[in-house]
């Protein structure tokens, strides 16, 4: 009876020990949950922040001064680049020559050179009438 009894406190201390040691490992988790969740928390915070600005930023280029007034003001600013580089072709008429001699280009620089500023009021109107092709 005593061994028996003996052996009844052994499994009972046995039995103490695991449930002192599984109740360190629930309170470890426990800690650990809420660590988890105390991030998650942050971490729903800024995702709000985050979704907020970008429903914000969505309605101002959906809005009045949005993509589709820029799509617009672009177009208008095309339509009145390619009329000014009209009427600056009509002031200086630029004469095209594709594929030209090397000497002739030589000849072509040293006269303008000579005239003053010639060549720089050659080449810009080259340019505009580079853009106005484009």
């Amino acid at each position: 009876m005593r061994e028996k009894l003996d052996s009844r406190k052994l499994v009972m201390g046995n039995m103490s020990m695991h449930s002192k040691v599984v109740k360190e490992k629930v309170k470890k988790q426990e800690e650990q949950l809420s660590n988890d969740i105390r991030s998650l928390l942050v971490a729903g915070t800024s995702l709000s922040a985050a979704s907020k600005r970008l429903q914000d930023e969505s309605r101002s280029l959906a809005g009045e001064r949005g993509y589709g007034q820029l799509r617009t003001l672009q177009r208008v600013f095309r339509t009145r680049q390619q009329y000014m580089v009209s009427q600056v072709h009509m002031l200086y008429p630029v004469r095209v020559a594709i594929g030209q001699a090397p000497e002739q280009e030589l000849e072509f620089f040293n006269n303008s050179s000579n005239s003053g500023n010639g060549s720089y009021d050659d080449l810009f109107c080259q340019y505009f009438h580079a853009c106005a092709l484009a």
